[in-house]
């Protein structure tokens, strides 16, 4: 999967990537750095404006599958611990600490 996005809220189309256990190339910018962070994923990174740049990350990513097989691994893993059920009860928690007045 290659999400060559300026800006989005999320990596949605890497979200399927990483589940699925396919490797992703996604743009250097905050909100997609983000998940390599919290959901333990792992990603080729690229400037978006910079088509050299989004060449050599595809480049570097076909030049060593067996890398591009374990990153793929590594973050199907990750995101998996994450599920919708862990989703909803983390934000319940979130919710019951600011009805309870704790911050």
């Amino acid at each position: 999967v290659i999400t060559p996005s300026y800006y989005e809220a999320g990596n949605g189309p890497g979200m399927d990537g990483w589940v699925r256990g396919g490797p992703v190339l996604m743009s250097d910018i905050p909100p997609f750095r983000e998940h390599e962070g919290f959901s333990g994923v792992r990603a080729g990174l690229f400037d978006p404006s910079e088509p050299a740049s989004i060449a050599e990350a595809i480049a570097r990513l076909l030049d060593d599958p067996a890398k591009a097989r374990e990153d793929a691994r590594i973050s199907r893993e990750g995101i998996r611990r994450h599920s919708w059920e862990t989703v909803a009860r983390e934000y319940g928690a979130v919710f019951q600490d600011a009805v309870a007045g704790r911050p």
